[in-house]
């Protein structure tokens, strides 16, 4: 089985990744974001948000409140032509959804947990997007999804 990691297991996902942050709920699903007109900026992964907003030299890295916002990460790639293949992910920050190709396929509601998503019968060839929901604007009860990989720990 192919082991494609976002941080620490596996194959290293070396993609390009950029991301953007927005206003909470102003885009919930990639097809909300796709209707928006944004500015997409170079990401570091793994790594948060304000470590690329630093290396990007935003003025603003240090005194934004970025728990108060949503944020997108994205980046094209193509999946190995194997039998088996998942994506795994180590640290999602708290509240996040993946994304393949706009088709939701990982809800998590908890950073401490890895995740293992079992894309075999996915398309190779796509757009892997992770929503990092604000933590402030968060509602108190996060329901998750029972048919998509879940951890809610």
């Amino acid at each position: 089985m192919s082991h494609l990691a976002v941080d620490g297991r596996g194959q290293l996902l070396l993609a390009e990744w950029a991301f953007v942050s927005l206003a909470p709920g102003q885009a919930n699903t990639p097809a909300e974001l796709a209707c928006l007109s944004v500015d997409w900026a170079s990401a570091t992964v793994p790594g948060t948000v304000a470590s690329s907003r630093r290396e990007l030299g935003f003025p603003d890295w240090g005194q934004l409140d970025l728990d108060a916002q949503d944020h997108w990460y994205r980046c094209s790639l193509e999946l190995p032509e194997s039998d088996e293949v998942s994506l795994c992910f180590d640290g999602l920050a708290t509240l996040a959804q993946v994304y393949w190709n706009d088709e939701l396929i990982l809800r998590s509601s908890n950073m401490f947990i890895q995740h293992e998503v079992d894309v075999s019968n996915l398309p190779r060839s796509g757009t892997l997007m992770i929503h990092f929901q604000s933590l402030t604007a968060a509602p108190c009860n996060t329901a998750t999804t029972p048919a998509l990989a879940d951890s809610s720990g």
